[in-house]
């Protein structure tokens, strides 16, 4: 059987078709600070002839914090300062292998990064 028989007879899962995906955090806020957890659960993207299999779970993890800073000489106005860090434990995960229909090039999840911010609000 040719593949485009095999694909005219056959139900093809989308190639950016996840089964299961999921996200979960928590954030805890004080006067002048917030510090918050985050997780990303994805089941793996689908790969293969005919997006017949699948790629590996994964779950990167992503921790922050922001400081106000509020005084009486910048009136209502407000300075904050955030420290992010994304994929904490540095989980080096797959979304593609290039393989599938309409898939040509391997894509990797985002590598463990340090961002910071410094916002005015006015």
């Amino acid at each position: 059987m040719t593949n485009w028989a095999f694909i005219k007879r056959h139900y093809i899962p989308l190639d950016h078709e996840s089964e299961y995906t999921a996200s979960v955090g928590a954030s805890y806020t004080w006067p002048h600070d917030r510090v918050y957890v985050d997780l990303l659960y994805g089941s793996g993207l689908r790969s293969g002839f005919a997006n017949d299999r699948k790629e590996p779970l994964y779950y990167p993890v992503n921790v922050g914090y922001e400081h106000v800073f509020s005084s009486a000489a910048l009136g209502r106005e407000r300075v904050r300062l955030r420290f992010d860090v994304v994929n904490v434990f540095d989980q080096v995960y797959q979304l593609r292998d290039g393989s599938g229909i309409g898939v040509g090039q391997a894509q990797f999840g985002e590598r463990r990064g340090f961002f910071g911010g410094l916002t005015f609000d006015f």
